[in-house]
C-alpha cells in the first residue's frame, strides 16, 4: 500500500456545535451532551491516528465556504493541495469505524477511484476519493445532508464511469434512535461505550454486568420519552 500518497480528513463540528444541532441521549444536562460528544470525537479521532495514516482535521471554525457541499469540498482540495493523490473523509458520528476498516480502504483506493460507506438513512459515514475522479462543482451540488445522497453519489459515479465499491453498512449517530440502535450492539470491551455510560451516569463501571444494566436502563428511558407512531 502507497500509504504516502493517501491522508485521512476528520470533517466534524466540534463537541458545542454538535449539541446544538443532535440529541442522542434525551433530558440529560447540556454539559453531559457536550461531554458525550466530546467523547465520541476524540474516540474517532484516537481510531485515525491508530491507521498511522496522514491526518488532517477541519473543525467548524477552519471552514470556509457557503454550504457544506463547498466546505467539504475546499478542505478535501487543501488535502490534494497538500501533495495526497487519495483522501479518505470521515466525521465524528460513526464510532462503529475500526483502524482496520480504514487501512483496507487505503488499500483498496490503489484499485478503486471512489469508496463509499452508506448509512441507513441514505447518507454516507465514509468518503474515499482519488483526485482523479473528482469535480468541485459536480461535487459540491451533490445531495448532502439529504437522505438522497447515495442516490446522488450514483449519478456522479455513472457520469464519470468512476471505478467504485462500497462498504457494508454502518451506522451514524444522529438521532436518539440511532443511539438506541449502537448501545444495543454494545462491545462491553469498548472504552468509548464505558465513557458513554459514566457521563450519563456520574458512575465509574465496574464490571460487565453493570453495563448490562446501564444498557438497558438508557434504551428503556429513551423508549419512554418516544411520541406515539404517525399512521
Amino acid at each position: 500500500m502507497n500509504q504516502q500518497s493517501t491522508a485521512i480528513l476528520f470533517f466534524s463540528r466540534t463537541a458545542l456545535q454538535e449539541t446544538k444541532q443532535k440529541t442522542l441521549v434525551k433530558n440529560i444536562h447540556h454539559k453531559k451532551q457536550v461531554a458525550l460528544f466530546d467523547s465520541i470525537i476524540n474516540h474517532s479521532l484516537s481510531t485515525l491516528e491508530s491507521t498511522q495514516l496522514p491526518l488532517f482535521t477541519c473543525f467548524s471554525q477552519q471552514q470556509i465556504g457557503h454550504s457544506f457541499g463547498e466546505r467539504l469540498a475546499n478542505a478535501i482540495e487543501n488535502v490534494y493541495n497538500a501533495g495526497y493523490e487519495k483522501v479518505i473523509v470521515l466525521g465524528n458520528d460513526s464510532p462503529q469505524i475500526t483502524k482496520e476498516l480504514i487501512l483496507k480502504v487505503a488499500e483498496d483506493l490503489n484499485h478503486q477511484e471512489l469508496i463509499l460507506g452508506p448509512n441507513h438513512r441514505g447518507g454516507l459515514y465514509l468518503i474515499a476519493l482519488d483526485k482523479r475522479a473528482y469535480h468541485r462543482q459536480k461535487f459540491i451540488n451533490l445531495a448532502w445532508e439529504n437522505k438522497q445522497l447515495q442516490a446522488s453519489f450514483n449519478n456522479y459515479i455513472q457520469e464519470y464511469n468512476l471505478r467504485f465499491t462500497s462498504l457494508k453498512h454502518c451506522l451514524d449517530l444522529n438521532f436518539s434512535d440511532d443511539f438506541n440502535l449502537f448501545i444495543k450492539s454494545i462491545d462491553k470491551e469498548n472504552s468509548l461505550f464505558l465513557k458513554i455510560f459514566s457521563i450519563i451516569y456520574n458512575e465509574n463501571i465496574i464490571h460487565n454486568n453493570h453495563i448490562e444494566k446501564l444498557v438497558h436502563k438508557v434504551f428503556l428511558y429513551q423508549q419512554s420519552l418516544r411520541a406515539p407512531p404517525t399512521l
